[in-house]
């Protein structure tokens, strides 16, 4: 699902080594996101998923916790 040369550069610039086992828990825990955002818009009825309908799928993160 992600480009392991991209995700492996990310960290080695922070000077973080990730072995090719890590990047496997990385990359998995992203496709059941992935799997779980296409769920999500399926349910919600989303035929095409634009921009302004992402928050949607992955929830807002600023929502108001206390009205």
């Amino acid at each position: 699902m992600i480009i392991k040369a991209k995700v492996k550069d990310v960290f080695k610039s922070k000077g973080v080594q990730l072995p090719d086992t890590t990047y496997n828990l990385l990359n998995d825990e992203i496709a059941r996101k992935i799997r779980f955002w296409a769920q999500r818009a399926k349910e919600g009825n989303i035929k095409r998923l634009n921009p302004e309908d992402v928050w949607m799928v992955i929830g807002n993160p600023w929502k108001k916790i206390i009205d």
